[in-house]
């Protein structure tokens, strides 16, 4: 992944969602479909950050999104 694209974290619902930033400009957010991840934006993200900042979240179900964190908020 080229290291101008930076790996975030925020809270959403209480689910911690990750998401790929870069750029500058207007904002773009991109959306993986059902089988892909945000690992899928990195090369158009890199080539068009001069013109845009893109966000690509991913779902809570994939990658590094898990649904809930297992330490604090497991169902026992």
């Amino acid at each position: 992944m080229p290291a101008m694209i930076e790996n975030r974290q925020t809270r959403v619902a209480g689910h911690r969602i990750h998401y790929l930033v870069t750029g500058d400009g207007p904002p773009v957010v991109l959306l993986h479909g059902g089988a892909g991840d945000s690992r899928d934006w990195p090369p158009l993200m890199a080539s068009l950050a001069g013109r845009f900042t893109f966000y690509a979240p991913e779902g809570t179900y994939h990658f590094v999104s898990p649904n809930w964190d297992h330490e604090e908020d497991a169902v026992t």
